[in-house]
């Protein structure tokens, strides 16, 4: 056991000084972490992974970390048995214990870079994104812009016909519209799995990617129309984009220019919740509640559904879990941390053709 210990410390040593090395490489060098990681190793990793995952219905990731669970479980107890029988000194113990350790978080940790996490260091993706720069007539955009989606939002729930989502297709569209900016394909997990635990609905999270085995995962309480902007921002995720502000104007563009009345609806809906939380931030009281009185009953029911659900799972897990992702995405270069995800907001009202289409409407009305 002490031979395959050492054996195993000095392997892995050696992947942590080859994960360091490139760590930094690809810290100074963007450009060189698109072309030789993204572009070359990653579609690599997405086809294998892809494949693999999409053989089972189930999540590999939670299945792997249950079974770690259980290893390391079933090693505390041994070790605890060893020391009470006298076979080993608690010294000894504890040292293989600091050894089982700290193998099992350098894998964790090398394996999440590797297969996902260089993709940090990658050109951001909104450089690649043609939109217009920001003007000092900011709070008049905006304001433009939550009428707009108002309007648009009560229009294209007048229009659903179905609440379904075909998955196949999502997948497709975020395939194709992040195509359109990287020129590169790649074939990563189609099926979405949801965890038995429930712990995105715990943690209050609607859905998360795996970057050890690059799946999508969905949380059971969504409601239906949350699902499929939910679904393209979780794969484009998987597709290498690693910016949250970013993986939502995927979605948002998979969503609203699609032929499906619903995918719109779900693009509208979540773009207005953004909209809203903002608007009321820097808005009295009474300027919020004039405004929720232009949207239709249903939609706000659907609203207040989201944020009885946030209260539900207001927890001290949650709360933790989202101060530690907060820190996580700005170790990560994700300066904004958490924020990001409302700086889509930015995004879609710098994207030209809906600038031009909140011109008009403001223009008309």
């Amino acid at each position: 056991m002490k031979k395959l210990l050492k054996s195993k410390l000095a392997i892995v040593i050696l992947f942590d000084i080859l994960t360091s090395v490139f760590f930094i490489i690809f810290n100074i060098w963007p450009k060189f972490t698109l072309s030789f990681y993204h572009k070359g190793l990653f579609p690599v990793f997405t086809l294998i992974m892809g494949k693999t995952s999409d053989l089972v219905p189930f999540s590999l990731t939670e299945a792997v970390i249950t079974l770690l669970l259980i290893l390391t479980i079933s090693l505390s107890i041994r070790t605890a048995l060893k020391i009470f029988q006298k076979r080993t000194t608690l010294k000894k113990a504890s040292l293989q214990v600091v050894k089982y350790l700290f193998i099992l978080s350098s894998l964790i940790i090398c394996w999440f870079y590797w297969i996902w996490g260089f993709n940090y260091f990658c050109q951001p993706l909104n450089l690649k994104i043609t939109v217009q720069k920001e003007t000092n007539q900011w709070d008049k955009i905006f304001e433009e812009g939550l009428y707009y989606f108002i309007e648009q939002t009560n229009k294209t729930y007048k229009s659903i016909n179905s609440k379904e989502t075909d998955q196949p297709e999502i997948f497709k569209q975020t395939k194709e519209i992040l195509f359109s900016f990287t020129k590169k394909k790649m074939n990563p997990a189609k099926r979405v799995k949801y965890l038995y635990s429930s712990l995105l609905d715990k943690t209050n999270t609607v859905g998360a990617i795996s970057p050890f085995f690059l799946e999508s995962h969905l949380a059971n309480e969504l409601i239906y129309s949350e699902i499929p902007f939910t679904l393209a921002h979780e794969k484009s995720h998987l597709f290498g984009v690693t910016s949250e502000a970013e993986a939502n104007y995927i979605a948002f563009l998979v969503c609203y220019f699609s032929d499906n009345p619903f995918y719109q609806y779900s693009a509208c809906f979540e773009v207005l919740i953004y909209f809203l939380n903002q608007y009321r931030r820097t808005h009295s009281k009474e300027e919020y509640q004039k405004v929720k009185k232009l949207i239709l009953p249903e939609i706000l029911a659907e609203y207040e559904q989201l944020n009885k659900r946030l209260k539900k799972n207001d927890t001290w897990l949650s709360r933790r879990f989202l101060d530690f992702y907060d820190w996580y995405l700005k170790t990560n270069k994700v300066s904004a941390g958490l924020k990001s995800y409302s700086q889509m907001v930015h995004l879609v009202i710098n994207n030209e053709k809906i600038q031009k289409e909140i011109a008009d409407y403001s223009e008309s009305n």
